[in-house]
């Protein structure tokens, strides 16, 4: 027999679990009120703060690239994706979509050319080595933010993937 410290109720040792360190080798709170505890929000946000932290630690981090760079490339459903992709009638499709969106978008793709060849000249910095213009993270890319007229061409702005994607949502 056993009082819990939580409940202050007098149970069998079976009512407890077992923990090696203490002296009668079982935890001090009975199987009941861990339970109840375990279900409180206070310990569910508990459980989050850790999670978050856990997941922006380097270690935590890599975990989960490596994940989903193996999902990415073995997630269901990828053996025919793929396969698809390599066979002679998918790479004609991937040739007629690039040819629509070139077809459709001409002054987009000359916008982006010339951000192409002023960076490759080095009137612009690389967008990796600047900080996103809207966040401060790390920036992944040039955002046309005046459009894209011949006169706008150089006017960009550079952001990070996530901010990018938020601005055509």
């Amino acid at each position: 027999m056993k009082t819990c410290t939580k409940c202050k109720k007098t149970k069998p040792l079976e009512m407890f679990h077992k923990q090696a360190i203490s002296r009668d080798g079982h935890k001090p709170v009975c199987k009941n009120c861990r339970s109840l505890n375990a279900k409180s929000p206070h310990s569910r946000e508990l459980h989050k703060k850790r999670q978050k932290r856990y997941r922006a630690s380097e270690k935590g981090h890599k975990l989960r690239y490596d994940y989903q760079k193996q999902y990415r490339e073995d997630g269901p459903g990828r053996e025919g994706q793929n396969a698809y992709a390599k066979s002679p009638q998918g790479r004609e499709k991937r040739r007629q979509n690039a040819r629509s969106y070139r077809q459709r978008h001409p002054r987009r793709i000359a916008a982006h050319q010339a951000v192409s060849r002023a960076v490759s000249k080095e009137k612009l910095p690389r967008a990796r080595t600047l900080l996103c213009a809207k966040c401060g993270k790390k920036a992944d890319s040039y955002h046309h933010y005046l459009g894209y007229d011949q006169s706008h061409w150089l006017a960009v702005q550079a952001l990070c993937y996530r901010c990018h994607q938020k601005t055509y949502v």
